[in-house]
Order: structure tokens, then sequence, then C-alpha cells
């Protein structure tokens, strides 16, 4: 076996890589967490813990509609709008998630934001799980460059399966990368740089909306600054 010798300059290198990593926020809904570090989310609507039938964890609900009941759902994050929770110069949101069909058929012509940075405005990102009108299971890159606002549409199959999936949307040197259960699914090369998001941050809904929810289970959201 020949033995791989790393100059003392690369490992430095590497090590400078992997130190460049900040978790910025780390919600484990298993431990009912709400709070993480200087942010706290508050619960909007219906959305509360409850015992995944799979698992035995406890894990957040946000809503058990997947289409608009006035109530609004998921978690929105606590006090102004904070641009530093999803960092533009690079960062990585990871979900753990499982959708439940709450009637029983799917919601065709849906869209369920996982999380979202960037409602109704030009700037910010957002991950969405999207059902066709045709029954076909999607994610939705959302994204925007202070100009306008794009929508990537990404083929995901196996979010229908009704197990636990998870999910990660990066943007680094940028480019966006969309994962699903540890497999690079999309990489976007934006034409122009992201800009930061100027609306609160919220996971399970749609920021100050309350028609677009994820009827599903979400383990934990994960934001870490590249």
């Amino acid at each position: 076996m020949k033995k791989i010798v790393l100059s003392g300059a690369l490992l430095a290198v590497l090590g400078a890589a992997v130190a460049a990593e900040t978790v910025v926020a780390e919600w484990d809904f298993t431990k009912e967490q709400l709070t993480s570090g200087k942010y706290t989310m508050s619960v909007r609507g219906e959305a509360k813990f409850v015992v995944d039938t799979k698992t035995g964890k406890k894990v957040l609900s946000p809503c058990t509609q997947g289409k608009g009941h006035g109530k609004g759902c998921g978690l929105s994050l606590k006090g102004n709008p904070q641009k530093d929770i999803l960092p533009m110069d690079g960062f990585e949101v990871q979900a753990r998630i499982r959708y439940v069909d709450p009637a029983n058929g799917r919601i065709k012509g849906s869209n369920m934001y996982i999380f979202d940075g960037a409602y109704a405005s030009k700037n910010g990102a957002a991950l969405l799980m999207h059902i066709t009108g045709r029954g076909e299971f999607m994610l939705r890159v959302v994204y925007g460059d202070g100009s306008k606002l794009y929508n990537i549409p990404v083929m995901a199959a196996a979010l229908g399966d009704g197990e636990w999936h998870d999910v990660a949307l990066k943007y680094f040197d940028d480019q966006i990368t969309l994962k699903l259960d540890g497999k690079e699914i999309k990489s976007i090369q934006p034409a122009k740089p992201l800009t930061d998001s100027t609306v609160r941050f919220s996971i399970g809904d749609r920021v100050a909306a309350s028609y677009q929810p994820f009827p599903g289970l979400i383990e934990y959201i994960k934001v870490i600054k590249l």
C-alpha cells in the first residue's frame, strides 16, 4: 500500500477549509428545540411536535394540510429579519424530512416550503417540495440576485415514498448545489451572485404566508456558513 504524505502547506490549507465551516444555527426537533444560539423560532398556526410513527422520535409537524387554510404554519424567526442567518457569501442548509400525504391522495399542483428566506423579494433563497399536476415529486430551488427571483425545479421521485430523506441546499463560490440523500442531483450556476435575504427566515411554510406549507415531518434544520 502506498503511503501518502501531505505537505505541511497542504495540511494547513485543508485545516483552514474545515475551520471555515461554522454552524450558524441547528434546530433539533427530536428535542423540541426552538432556540439555537441567538436565533429563536416562534410557532405559527397549527405547527407542533409529534411522535413519528416510523422512528418513535419527536419531530416537527409544520402543518397537516398542504394548501392554504388561512392560519399560517411552521416556524418563523423571532425579531427583526436576520440576513446573517443565511449568509450569501456561502451557506448550506441541511434538513431531514418525510412527506406525509394529508389527504390519502397526492396534492397535485402544490408547492410546499421546507425553508424560506426569499418570500416576495428578489433576494435570498428557499427550498420547496413540489408535486406537479401529474403527481410527480420534485424539489424546487428559489433564489434571488437582487434584480430577479429564479425558480428551478428538479425531479426527486424518492420524496413520494413516505420515508425519511436528507436534503441540502448549498451556495458556495457562486454555485448552487442541491443534494438528496447525500447525492448531488442538481448544480446551478447563477448568472449573478445571490444577494442577502431581506425577509425573516421560516421553516415549514412561506414567510408571511399561509397557503404553501409543508404537510410532512421535519427532524432537524441546520444552517452552516461556508
